[in-house]
């Protein structure tokens, strides 16, 4: 596989790296009615079946071509093929009918798992015969007959951008902010001691400073949780994560206004009722409720996603 420091070396090479978030509501909505009616394309793109797309008019390798497409505009990416009847739309964008071009897909973190560049998996894999063909080739091309071919990232070659208001996020690629470390399968995090002043709420939101797309940790699985259980210094017992009981008791959602996936609470918790209502996760890989007021250490995640302060009461 193409490796971090290759893309990272590639990516100083091309003069920018994407921190931009994702952004899950507004003009990055899902909904085909909400994005015929918000989405307005960026000059140059054409607007097809819901979304905005345009043809490369020079060929370059996977990164050049992101970074090329994100030029276009927050919200604007490689394409990204969500569905049979998008590879249809999508095709229509290649340059001729025997021409390969780079799409938003890569798995280059992990092989066999291909994230699209807004760092949600793929929804669209038809490989064609012999397709994908190695652990060396970790980007994704569109080929003829509506099919997916991978090769090697720093191969030149056209491509076809899309703007649908989503905004790419590049732990999917897997780099991160200054001060963040990479942890497959696509998050960036760090670990921050506690001090004065180290509270639930001024914890999220010296993450949130670091960037949009940055929060407290927000763990989504076991096996992320169990990443970051090794992850935190052994001096850090346990530690703030993304997710309270503040607006509503007893429920628990995250700081982004999704699930808090990992629900490994410890031995006769959550308790204490209304007087602690945010979380904590300690080095037993558990998690406990407490006193939102109290200063505590915390690790900040970067996924691109963007914290909702309503979801914290805010």
């Amino acid at each position: 596989m193409l490796r971090v420091a290759a893309l990272l070396a590639v990516t100083t090479a091309c003069g920018r790296i994407a921190f931009e978030p994702r952004s899950d509501s507004g003009v990055g909505a899902t909904d085909a009615t909400a994005t015929d009616v918000l989405l307005a394309c960026p000059p140059g793109y054409t607007f097809d079946t819901g979304s905005c797309y345009r043809t490369s008019t020079v060929v370059a390798d996977w990164l050049t071509a992101e970074a090329a497409c994100e030029a276009d505009g927050r919200g604007a990416h490689l394409a990204v093929i969500d569905s049979p009847a998008e590879a249809m739309v999508v095709d229509r964008y290649r340059p001729t009918p025997t021409d390969f071009a780079w799409i938003g897909a890569t798995d280059v973190n992990t092989e066999g798992q291909y994230q699209s560049v807004t760092n949600r998996p793929h929804g669209y894999l038809l490989f064609g015969a012999g397709e994908p063909a190695g652990a060396a080739e970790d980007c994704i091309r569109l080929k003829d007959n509506l099919e997916l071919g991978d090769g090697t990232c720093t191969t030149v070659d056209d491509y076809i951008c899309e703007y649908d208001g989503i905004a790419a996020a590049s732990p999917a690629w897997g780099v991160c902010p200054a001060g963040y470390t990479f942890l497959a399968p696509g998050g960036c995090y760090r670990t921050v001691l506690s001090g004065p002043g180290s509270t639930w709420l001024a914890s999220e939101l010296a993450c949130e400073a670091d960037g949009p797309g940055s929060h407290l940790v927000v763990l989504d699985s076991v096996p992320e949780a169990m990443a970051i259980d090794g992850f935190a210094p052994g001096t850090i017992v346990d530690h703030w994560v993304g997710a309270s009981d503040r607006v509503n008791e007893a429920a628990f959602p995250s700081v982004t206004n999704g699930p808090f996936g990992f629900t490994g609470f410890a031995s006769g918790e959550p308790d204490g009722g209304t007087a602690e209502n945010c979380l904590l996760f300690d080095d037993a890989v558990e998690l406990s409720t407490t006193d939102c007021d109290t200063d505590d250490d915390y690790v900040c995640e970067y996924d691109g996603i963007l914290a909702v302060p309503a979801a914290y009461g805010q």
